[in-house]
């Protein structure tokens, strides 16, 4: 195994690897909780709508949120499913020291899966005729923002050390 200050080749992979997973879930829930923002925003200050949208019909960002919310939810939920399967497993076996934490990153993903779940419920009726839709999403998102943001943190933090002393893989087993 070779290892250099930064870690072995194949820990430096998976780190790379794990950011580039992690990079867009930060900017997509970031920008749904702007999105929703300034939506709910829109729904009160019509004039202000007319700007966010630049030719659209609030509808139509109304729609294009709700799509937004339920691929996103779809994604991160899948993401979770892949570390609680095959990632975590493995890290558990390799290093059984991490234990108390990966019970606590998978106590995050359900807490967060709960989250992803309310964010569906709510996006599939958000409305600009009912305001109070897309404050509840907005407000469900931004929850599910400090929870996964926090997650993800946690996830690198007790991880990537880890993962840098790997000499393969962890998809390898």
């Amino acid at each position: 195994m070779i290892t250099t200050p930064e870690g072995t080749f194949a820990g430096q992979q998976m780190v790379a690897t794990l950011r580039a997973f992690h990079a867009p879930l930060r900017n997509d829930v970031a920008a749904l909780r702007q999105a929703l923002d300034e939506l709910s925003q829109a729904v009160v200050d019509v004039e202000h709508a007319d700007v966010l949208i630049q030719g659209l019909t609030t509808a139509d960002l109304a729609w294009q949120l709700r799509s937004g919310c339920q691929w996103y939810c779809s994604a991160l939920e899948g993401h979770h499913g892949i570390e609680d399967t095959r990632m975590l497993p493995v890290m558990e076996r390799e290093f059984p020291q991490l234990r108390p934490h990966i019970k606590k990153l998978r106590r995050q993903h359900e807490d967060v899966l709960d989250l992803l779940q309310a964010v569906v419920r709510a996006s599939r009726s958000m409305s600009v005729d009912r305001p109070e839709t897309i404050l509840t999403v907005r407000d469900l998102v931004t929850e599910l923002a400090d929870a996964l943001q926090e997650h993800l943190d946690l996830e690198e933090d007790t991880l990537f050390p880890y993962f840098l002393q790997m000499d393969r893989d962890w998809h390898h087993g």
